[in-house]
C-alpha cells in the first residue's frame, strides 16, 4: 500500500511481465514492434481502469480535495508556502510561472508517492489493489526530518460506523514492521508479517476536525535493534489526527453490454493528518501542525454524528 509496499508490488509486476515476455514468444523469435506496441496499449487500458482519480486542484488559496471537500490554506497566499519558510511541498513539483513567478503544481509519480493502495470499493470483503497517490499533501522541513502529510481514504460502507479509535490502534500498529512508513494503514488492509519496529501510543483524545468527529494520538516508534543496547530509545515521535469526513465518490457499475452505467454518490472518508520528527525535534515543528490543521476548511458540509 505504501512505500515499502509499493517496491514490492513492483518486483511481482516486473516478474510477471517477464513471465509474459517469456510464455508468449516461441524461442529464437522477438515480438514485432507492432505486438509491442499493442501490448504497451493493452497494459496502458488495464492501468487506466484501476487507476484511482486524482481529486486534488489547486488554488490562489491553497490545496483543494474534491473527494474529501476540503481545502488546505496558505499560511501565506503569496508565496504559496502551507507552513513558513521551514517548509517545502515534497509530493509535488513546482513549475514556475516565469511571467507571475508563482507555482504550477504537478504531481511526483516517484514510488514514495505512487504505487498500489489498497481498497474495497464495494464492501464485499475483497481487498484490491488500484493504482493511486498516498499522499494528498506531503511537506518536508528543510532544517531537520520532520514531515508533515494530509492523506485521504474511503470507508467501506460496512466499516462507516468503527469507532475512531479503533482506526487510530489500527495505524498504531500498521506502523510496526520491517520499514517505516508514516501514512500507516488506518483501516487496516494490510498484513504485517515482518516486525523491526515497534510502536506505543502514547496519548489520545477526541477533538474536532471543523464540524467533523476526529480523534488524535502522540505515538512513540522504536527501533528494536536500538532497543536492545538502550532500553530508553525512540527512533520518532508521532502526532496523528485521524477525521471522518463526508466524501463523494463514483460508483462503479457496467451493464451485461459492457456499458458503463457509474454514478457519483455520496460517501465517508478518513482523512488522515500526521507530523513525525526524531524526538530532540518533535516539539520544534509541531506548532506548524497544529496550524496547518486551524487552515483545513470544510465549506457548506454537515456533519452527521458518529461513533468516536
Amino acid at each position: 500500500m505504501r512505500k515499502g509496499r509499493s517496491r514490492r508490488f513492483l518486483l511481482i509486476a516486473l516478474a510477471v511481465v517477464f513471465s509474459i515476455v517469456g510464455g508468449c514468444h516461441s524461442p529464437g523469435r522477438t515480438a514485432s514492434p507492432a505486438s509491442r506496441r499493442a501490448e504497451k496499449r493493452v497494459e496502458a487500458v488495464k492501468e487506466a481502469k484501476s487507476l484511482l482519480p486524482d481529486d486534488i486542484s489547486w488554488s490562489e488559496h491553497g490545496l483543494h480535495n474534491r473527494f474529501a471537500r476540503y481545502v488546505a490554506r496558505f499560511s501565506d497566499e503569496a508565496r504559496q508556502l502551507f507552513s513558513g519558510d521551514d517548509w517545502i511541498v515534497e509530493n509535488f513539483d513546482c513549475i514556475t510561472d516565469y511571467g507571475t513567478r508563482a507555482c504550477r503544481f504537478e504531481r511526483k509519480r516517484g514510488t514514495a508517492y505512487f504505487g498500489n493502495i489498497l481498497v474495497d470499493r464495494d464492501s464485499d470483503g475483497t481487498v484490491d489493489k488500484e493504482r493511486g497517490y498516498f499522499f494528498d499533501l506531503r511537506l518536508a522541513s528543510k532544517k531537520d526530518n520532520g514531515i508533515i502529510w494530509i492523506s485521504t481514504d474511503e470507508i467501506p460502507a460496512t466499516r462507516t460506523g468503527t469507532a475512531l479509535s479503533v482506526f487510530l490502534d489500527n495505524y498504531v500498529e500498521s506502523l510496526t514492521g520491517s520499514e517505516l512508513n508514516v501514512e500507516g494503514d488506518p483501516l487496516g488492509y494490510a498484513v504485517v508479517k515482518e516486525r523491526k519496529f515497534a510502536t506505543r501510543l502514547d496519548t489520545s483524545a477526541e477533538t474536532k476536525l471543523g464540524p467533523f468527529d476526529a480523534v488524535t494520538g502522540t505515538v512513540s516508534v522504536m527501533d528494536l535493534d536500538k532497543l536492545k543496547v538502550d532500553s530508553n530509545d525512540v527512533h520518532s515521535r508521532i502526532k496523528i489526527l485521524l477525521a471522518r469526513v463526508e466524501c463523494d465518490k463514483v460508483r462503479r457499475l457496467k451493464n451485461s453490454l459492457d456499458v458503463d452505467l457509474s454514478y457519483e454518490t455520496s460517501g465517508k472518508a478518513l482523512l488522515v493528518a500526521g507530523y513525525m520528527n526524531s524526538p530532540k525535534q518533535f516539539d520544534a515543528g509541531l506548532t506548524d501542525f497544529n496550524q496547518l490543521l486551524e487552515r483545513i476548511s470544510f465549506e457548506n458540509i454537515a456533519a452527521p454524528s458518529s461513533p468516536k
